[in-house]
């Protein structure tokens, strides 16, 4: 092999590592992120928390991606070039300083070029064993901490991901979050039509995937309450009995982000419920 070849031989590998250095890392951000992030807003905190920040999380990443990018690319041209692999070369091998780049600028130079370019490969191993070694075992080592970094993450992601599967979500589709579409929609369940004046009624919320939701509720000629209710993890439910009801109620139910549709109880009189029955 030439005295270029083997220089180039010893640049590819090189690159390889730094590139695969590069990749691990971004992995580990990723990953390390989204994992942060999920815990951040998971258990229903989404809800609560502004509406920007999945978006935020979105804009964080692309910045330490970014910021990965750049920094791969530095070193690809800063480590990887063949001026600093020669030198590298010239370090380990004890060659003077300059001998080997020098004969890389003057292989081509001629007959003298190319003898000079020649004793210099002969001095080098052409058997693929590597040229810099502490040079590439640099590399390979910083590429093996990247890449147990990058394994940590997902483990640490994949552990995350069912147990904060809601902040995830969020985070995955940052639209929906916003506009409080991400999960099922809020509603009443089986709720009367019509109840007679003086009685109770026992209000059940479907609400799965929050932790509290408000409802807000009017009586006809009265102004609005709000209630926080907690809702059941296990079945996706928030109950409250209301009454005794002297009016017509309506009632809206609200996480933060989305709202059901207003529901509304009748409230009849005695004497129109007997009539309704003639």
């Amino acid at each position: 092999m030439t005295i270029v070849e083997l220089v180039e031989r010893e640049r590819a590998r090189m690159r390889v590592l730094e590139l695969a250095a590069g990749a691990a890392l971004g992995i580990a951000v990723a990953c390390g992120v989204l994992a942060v992030g999920a815990l951040l807003l998971g258990h229903a905190r989404w809800l609560v928390l502004p509406r920007g920040v999945p978006l935020a999380i979105w804009l964080l990443l692309a910045a330490a991606i970014g910021a990965v990018v750049r920094t791969t690319m530095h070193r690809l041209a800063s480590r990887t070039s063949r001026a600093q692999v020669a030198a590298a070369i010239e370090r380990e091998r004890a060659l003077r300083s300059g001998a080997l780049r020098g004969a890389i600028e003057v292989a081509d130079a001629g007959a003298f070029g190319r003898h000079a370019a020649a004793l210099i490969a002969d001095a080098l191993p052409t058997r693929g064993e590597p040229l810099a070694p502490e040079m590439r075992g640099g590399a390979t080592r910083r590429a093996s901490k990247f890449v147990a970094a990058a394994l940590i993450t997902i483990v640490l992601l994949a552990i995350v991901a069912p147990l904060r599967g809601d902040g995830l979500m969020a985070i995955l589709r940052p639209v929906r979050a916003w506009r409080g579409t991400l999960l099922a929609p809020l509603a009443f369940d089986r709720l009367p039509a019509t109840v007679m004046r003086g009685d109770t009624i026992r209000v059940t919320i479907s609400a799965a995937g929050r932790t509290t939701v408000e409802l807000q509720d009017r009586t006809t000629g009265e102004g609005w309450t709000h209630r926080a209710l907690a809702v059941s993890q296990r079945s996706g439910l928030a109950t409250i009995t209301l009454g005794p009801l002297r009016g017509d109620l309506s009632m809206v139910v609200t996480d933060g982000r989305a709202h059901s549709d207003t529901a509304v109880v009748r409230v009849a009189e005695q004497r129109d419920h007997e009539h309704g029955h003639k």
